[in-house]
């Protein structure tokens, strides 16, 4: 439909947003406008002839009291209906809007709406792709447009006026080969939205303008230019003194004594001669990330080079864009950075090119084209650009990169694929920041670019290094894709392997060498299981006690060579199985460009591949059964069985990998550097030091730097421990959950934000039912995980909250790595102690282990991971020397228990922990916010 001159941008509040016939409009808002230019408004309250819900008297501000004399949409219909006739409708979220509208004309009478509408929200999608949110009101503040009544019609047709032509002029300003891409894609779009793409489209080409040289035409594609610069940091003089630090320092931050020792203790390391390796402890709110970067900065100008890793993507993406740019501004080093991610974290350009030919549905082809402005802007072809918290359109495992091994030289993007560029800038590079995960798997390629490595939030690198080294196979799902495989070779049903014989594709002999091969994996595989099953798990089986058993490799390769006749005959057929899918897959690609073969052939050919593929992928690990392999894996990892259950149709894994950090983080990876610098917040505390240790792979002569933080516990924080809170096993499951609803309600009446820890998402569930049958949740805002919705979601809307008043229960993510600081959080209740689960795959296998060498399990690992991460839960609260909160401990076990005293070293010295009832803990709190 053709675009109206003028735009009347429509909102509107309502009773509820169901499209039922039970709601009504409660206020009509429009803002027209012509020639980019807002010209005229219209507002009106109306009265919808029912109670207006006390959740939107809330959300709008409109009470029953403001439309009680308000006219009824009978009277105002009219009016409403002629000023929108000639014109362009347009919304944030049209979907809604448009249709509600329209169904209340219908309903008084008046004929539906049938104008060209505009959807706001889509228009922001693809004009503004790394937005981190596309609501109104956030819109609206990214682009400097206030909405003083957020959720009230009348402000929100302002600023969706207003963000209508910001949106326009910006799409004004795109190149024409950017244009010409979007503009196919548009029809994609909601209502007319695509109409204004291909205007734009129309009205740039009438110009000819010349291409700015910013960009690069690469085929149609249009990619932000980008040159390599050269320059190295100028030479400069680290400042020792205290006073000159302050000096360089004075108006951009505090220097704390604490940290000032700390620069001058890495800065020492990294003039040091030889090899070194510095381990520090500094707590949260010392500035640690500040005082390591600091002195590396005058180390690069010296001409050292550095890699720098930290323990997630998001901790990366904060040191890359946040805090070398704030240093670089501070001591005026300005080095040439690059930032690091596995390659599945890009886009493979090449891939994305070919999905635009491909038939897509509507909301592929929408995130097309955001994808298509954003490359013509990013400079990395990350998709955490795109702040997407889950890459759920299928789109992005097709065009996700698989590495440089995976890219064709010859095509026309292979010289500005993302990663290639990466690689060719390492060589111009002085400092690379990374994440733990890339970094082991990297580490060849990292230490032939630096001699120096510094981990930060070194405690994690342990889960990682045994994540990174796990390996699996399924020796049941190996069965099932040979049956599924078999299945569809031999299927008379449809299309079949008998017309492709028939029609002389292949030969009968390579289809019965096919055949014959997968058979003997269909065969085999089982007859393995069966042989492990009743070798190593006959007495679980038996008992039901175990469902993960550690295996001796000496046993184990007793048992393979009892076997090897089996292990080899699949072993041949594995790779006989590859030779074949080699072939028929070149025989594919010569039917297919020849024409030779018809569209059976190619779905069947097509599929099997896959499946070999998956066949393939899943008995990858089969060579570890041979005899001269099991004693070289040996060396440096455990064998383990896992079955999920005992029941008939459980599925039965072999696993390879290694259970922490000792004897591998040395070898794999500190050796490979000149110097090494490890810190942590929570890395060494009495009864964690031998845990870490182990941990993370460290002589015991390894000294470790501690340095105090700002803190002043004893005015910033109380600490209470329940003393009737019960022992958790020793009381039934209701009785135990009816206490914990109980006395977060108690403990709960003062309205601060607060965040209630547990264990599991099964507690949690069952706790926040009963909050919700006492009405508590009608009182406050509780949200709780799994139950209101995901981690991540959650916690938006936990921070995001207007009264501050919120309740989160939350477990996982919420104990560590959640920054939430000043009034973001002011009590925080731990529900247990946070002992991980023994029946855990990983932590069953751990503790068969240290107990297989003699050691004990429950001192060794179980009780330092909970003092851990009891600790890192504490380090939510406070977090700024201007912080203040409370903590409450709902497990009887921290008083009753003799290891509840081990727990108190989680807390700082100085921190009182008081013990009282619970009845009493919520007037305590009270007292001291």
């Amino acid at each position: 439909m053709k675009l109206a001159d003028t735009f009347a941008v429509v909102d509107l509040e309502t009773t509820g947003t169901s499209f039922d016939g039970n709601n009504r409009i409660i206020q009509f808002s429009c803002v027209f406008v012509k020639n980019n230019k807002i010209i005229n408004d219209f507002n009106t309250l109306i009265n919808p002839e029912m109670r207006i819900p006390p959740e939107i008297e809330e959300l709008t501000g409109i009470s029953n009291k403001d439309v009680k004399g308000a006219p009824y949409f009978d009277d105002v219909a009219g009016t409403i209906y002629s000023l929108l006739q000639g014109t362009t409708f347009v919304a944030h979220n049209i979907q809604f809007d448009y249709r509600f509208l329209s169904r209340e004309f219908e309903r008084v009478g008046y004929p539906e709406l049938d104008l060209p509408g505009i959807d706001t929200v889509q228009l922001a999608q693809i004009l503004f792709p790394t937005s981190p949110s596309y609501r109104l009101t956030e819109l609206g503040r990214q682009l400097g447009i206030e909405n003083k009544h957020p959720h009230n019609a009348d402000s929100d047709a302002q600023v969706t006026a207003r963000l209508l032509i910001k949106l326009r002029n910006k799409l004004a300003r795109l190149p024409l080969p950017l244009l010409s891409d979007l503009a196919p894609l548009s029809s994609a779009l909601l209502y007319d939205t695509g109409e204004l793409f291909r205007n734009a489209y129309r009205n740039k080409k009438r110009k000819k303008k010349i291409l700015s040289k910013d960009f690069v035409n690469v085929n149609g594609l249009l990619l932000q230019r980008i040159e390599h610069n050269v320059d190295t940091p100028d030479d400069a003089e680290y400042p020792t003194s205290n006073q000159e630090k302050k000096k360089l320092f004075a108006g951009q931050i505090e220097l704390r004594n604490e940290q000032a020792r700390m620069m001058n203790s890495i800065h020492n390391l990294w003039n040091k001669k030889g090899r070194a390796m510095k381990v520090i402890q500094a707590p949260t709110g010392m500035g640690k990330t500040f005082g390591y970067l600091f002195p590396t900065f005058y180390a690069i100008a010296k001409g050292q080079k550095f890699v720098v890793s930290t323990s997630t993507m998001a901790l990366q993406d904060q040191l890359y864009k946040k805090d070398l740019p704030k240093i670089a501004g501070i001591c005026g080093i300005r080095p040439q950075v690059l930032s690091l991610k596995g390659s599945s974290n890009y886009i493979d350009i090449a891939k994305f090119v070919a999905s635009l030919s491909e038939e897509q549905n509507d909301a592929t082809r929408l995130l097309q084209m955001k994808i298509l402005v954003w490359l013509s802007r990013t400079k990395t072809g990350a998709f955490a650009e795109l702040h997407l918290t889950k890459l759920q359109d299928s789109l992005f495992s097709e065009i996700a990169h698989r590495g440089l091994g995976n890219l064709d030289p010859k095509s026309l993007y292979y010289n500005y694929d993302f990663v290639k560029r990466q690689q060719d800038a390492l060589k111009n590079t002085d400092i690379v920041i990374t994440n733990h995960s890339y970094l082991l798997n990297h580490v060849p390629e990292m230490a032939d670019f630096a001699d120096n490595l510094v981990l930060d939030e070194g405690q994690d690198l342990s889960a990682l290094v045994v994540s990174n080294n796990k390996q699996e196979m399924d020796l049941d799902k190996v069965k099932i894709i040979a049956d599924t495989l078999l299945t569809r070779m031999e299927s008379n049903v449809s299309y079949s392997f008998k017309e492709i014989v028939g029609d002389k594709f292949i030969t009968g002999s390579q289809y019965n060498e096919l055949l014959q091969a997968v058979q003997i994996v269909d065969h085999s595989v089982p007859r393995l299981r069966s042989l492990f099953m009743n070798r190593f798990l006959s007495d679980a089986a038996k008992n039901n006690e175990y469902t993960q058993v550690l295996l001796d490799d000496k046993k184990l390769l007793g048992f393979c060579k009892e076997n090897l006749g089996l292990i080899r005959k699949v072993n041949r057929a594995r790779k006989k199985l590859q030779e074949i899918k080699n072939s028929l897959e070149g025989k594919l690609n010569q039917g297919r460009k020849s024409g030779r073969l018809g569209r059976d052939s190619i779905d069947l050919l097509s599929d099997v591949l896959v499946y070999l593929d998956q066949l393939a992928e899943n008995l990858e690990l089969w060579d570890c059964f041979l005899p001269e392999n099991i004693t070289e894996i040996a060396k440096e990892r455990l064998f383990w069985l896992t079955i999920s259950s005992q029941a008939d149709n459980a599925h039965l894994r072999f696993q390879i990998g290694i259970l922490d950090g000792k004897g591998y983080l040395k070898s794999h990876l500190y050796e490979h550097f000149e110097k090494c610098l490890l810190l942590g917040a929570s890395l060494f505390i009495p009864q964690l030091k031998s845990y870490m240790f182990r941990q993370l792979d460290l002589s015991s002569k390894v000294k470790v730097e501690s340095y105090q933080g700002p803190f002043d516990y004893k005015k910033q924080a109380l600490a209470v421990v329940a003393q009737d809170a019960p022992i958790v096993n020793q009381v039934e499951r209701d009785e135990y959950i009816s206490y914990l609803a109980d006395a977060i309600e108690e403990i709960c009446s003062r309205p601060v934000q607060t965040m209630v820890l547990f264990n599991s998402l099964a507690d949690i569930e069952d706790t926040y039912h009963l909050l919700a049958e006492h009405g508590f949740t009608q009182k406050r805002e509780v949200l709780a995980q799994g139950v209101n919705g995901s981690a991540e979601k959650l916690r938006k809307r936990f921070i995001l909250g207007k009264q501050k008043d919120n309740i989160l229960l939350g477990t996982g993510a919420f104990w560590e790595g959640i920054d939430l600081p000043h009034d973001q959080l002011k009590l925080l209740i731990v529900t247990r102690l946070p002992f991980q689960s023994p029946s855990n795959d990983y932590n069953r296998v751990r503790l068969q282990n240290i107990s297989r060498q003699g050691g004990d399990p429950f001192k060794e690992i179980t009780l330092p991971e909970a003092i851990l991460r009891l600790k890192q839960g504490w380090g939510r609260l406070i977090r700024t020397p201007d912080d203040t909160g409370a903590f409450v401990m709902l497990d009887g076990r921290f008083i009753k228990k003799n290891y509840g005293k081990q727990f108190r070293t989680a807390f700082p010295k100085q921190l009182a922990i008081h013990e009282m009832k619970t009845k009493n803990i919520g007037p305590k709190i009270d007292g001291f916010l």
